[in-house]
């Protein structure tokens, strides 16, 4: 084995011209193995790409959320896991979530693509119907006032 046999285009035995293959010799029984590093080195990129895609809007998003809207005594609560989490090894963390989530992702995969389609719409949706609804009804639907705490009914004092 050389670099060339490595990172080059080789001609193997029963192909009618040089390519880059990595095939090992566990799954077939041919006689030379096939070790070109190049489809590896790819594919390991078009994962990396792959999970990017994914990943960096979810984080991003999920960060966003948490820094601008959530409560501060849940974010005093989520704060601590996230540094916790940003302490592991990815590999540490990825492996059993892989191993756990790999069914559940490959049984609803094409549930969740949908969701990620219809989310949105049906979410941008609801909000034209909710300015499409007349002011009688939008009226009707708002929360009623909240007594204050000197109030003179009782139940509505706190302890």
């Amino acid at each position: 084995m050389s670099l060339r046999t490595l990172f080059r285009k080789v001609w193997y035995e029963g192909y009618g011209s040089p390519e880059y293959v990595w095939q090992s010799t566990g799954s077939t029984d041919d006689f030379e193995s096939k070790l070109s590093l190049v489809p590896l080195v790819f594919g390991t990129i078009k994962g990396t790409v792959y999970a990017m895609l994914f990943a960096v809007p979810l984080a991003v998003l999920g960060a966003l959320y948490t820094s601008q809207f959530v409560h501060p005594t849940i974010k005093a609560k989520v704060k601590p896991t996230i540094e916790i989490m940003a302490a592991l090894p990815s590999v540490v963390i990825g492996f059993p979530g892989g191993l756990y989530l790999a069914g559940i992702v490959e049984r609803h995969l094409v549930a969740v693509f949908v969701m990620l389609v219809l989310l949105p719409l049906f979410g941008t949706a609801g909000v034209f119907a909710w300015r499409a609804l007349p002011r009688v009804v939008i009226e009707r639907l708002k929360p009623a006032p909240r007594l204050s705490q000197s109030s003179p009914c009782c139940c509505w004092q706190r302890p």
